[in-house]
């Protein structure tokens, strides 16, 4: 009685605080630079508990797109870092944010972040936290989102990082990192043949069956079947097939 008690009463707390002035209150600690590192997480840590768990999250994620310098304040915590935990806990609003919401103010909030560049320090994050799932996770699955967009897609395939980091990140992390990674291959290929050269230049081929094989969510299935079906045209051209790891595959797309 009292678990399910205090549980009714910490839901209610997340919606007092999910008004918009409460919101406004916490982005303030993130804007002053008077405030402490501390005050700053508590924060992060309180949006992010508000975008996860309270049911009024779609009216913070608008309280919260409604501030125009949003997207510098989170990205400020990424290109100058402060601790570790406001690195991940940027990452994790960010990606939050770009979920959660789809109005006018998310494109402005998306189309803000593509110009300040994300997507490039993204994949150079993806590079060197290869030790740290959590943060090449939460950085590959904004990248997803920010590719759901014509001008992120240009970006992601205008930088030659891209095809080759997510093709070496497929069953390498997690299994949240392969579907983030296969999502954005699918994406990016629908739209720009040259993603699909790259992709098998490097082995992408290979690793989409193995995925396949392997096993994995049916979205992550179809994204996958409908990359090698597109893929398949260009293979005697392009493909790569040195790599003995994948010489019993079955290969007949």
């Amino acid at each position: 009685m009292s678990s399910r008690g205090g549980g009714k009463e910490a839901a209610a707390a997340r919606d007092r605080l999910a008004s918009a002035e409460s919101v406004k209150a916490l982005l303030w600690f993130l804007k002053s630079n008077g405030s402490r590192i501390a005050a700053k997480q508590n924060s992060l840590i309180a949006l992010r508990e508000l975008l996860l768990a309270s049911s009024k999250r779609e009216r913070v994620a608008e309280s919260m797109l409604e501030i125009e310098d949003l997207h510098q304040i989170l990205f400020g915590f990424l290109r100058s870092p402060i601790s570790p935990a406001i690195t991940k806990l940027s990452l994790t609003l960010i990606f939050q944010l770009l979920q959660i919401s789809t109005s006018k103010s998310s494109d402005r909030f998306k189309s803000s972040l593509i110009d300040a560049d994300l997507v490039s320090f993204l994949l150079e994050t993806i590079i060197s936290s290869s030790k740290e799932r959590s943060v090449s996770e939460k950085a590959l699955g904004i990248l997803d989102k920010l590719c759901d967009d014509s001008k992120g897609r240009a970006a992601a395939s205008g930088n030659s990082l891209t095809v080759p980091l997510l093709v070496k990140k497929i069953l390498r992390i997690s299994a949240a990192a392969t579907e983030f990674s296969v999502s954005v291959i699918w994406k990016l290929g629908r739209c720009d043949q040259r993603a699909l050269v790259e992709g098998l230049q490097v082995g992408a081929f290979q690793k989409l069956v193995l995925v396949l094989q392997l096993g994995c969510g049916e979205e992550t299935k179809e994204k996958a079947t409908a990359t090698l079906k597109m893929m398949n045209p260009f293979r005697n051209e392009f493909e790569c097939t040195e790599s003995l790891d994948f010489k019993n595959l079955k290969r007949s797309f």
